[in-house]
């Protein structure tokens, strides 16, 4: 259990890394599409799952993608 309690902070980690090499805001318009398409479609896998491993893997990407919504929205509205 806290194996997958932890994976999607993992993912969040990479997110904010990615965020931090970016240099501007052009172009977080296509990531905030993707990303959230992202989320729907690893939420959907997750839920089919049957395996810790896999999950735990689905739960980093998950992790990523709602960091990377959360935050591309955050800074293209401001």
């Amino acid at each position: 259990m806290a194996h997958l309690s932890t994976s999607a902070p993992i993912g969040s980690l990479f997110a904010c890394l990615y965020l931090t090499m970016r240099r501007g805001i052009v172009g977080l318009e296509r990531v905030i599409v993707v990303a959230q398409a992202a989320i729907g479609i690893s939420v959907i896998f997750f839920s089919l799952s049957r395996q810790v491993w896999l999950s735990i893997i689905i739960l980093v990407f998950v992790g990523c993608f709602i960091i990377l919504q959360i935050t591309s929205c955050s800074s293209y509205s401001a």
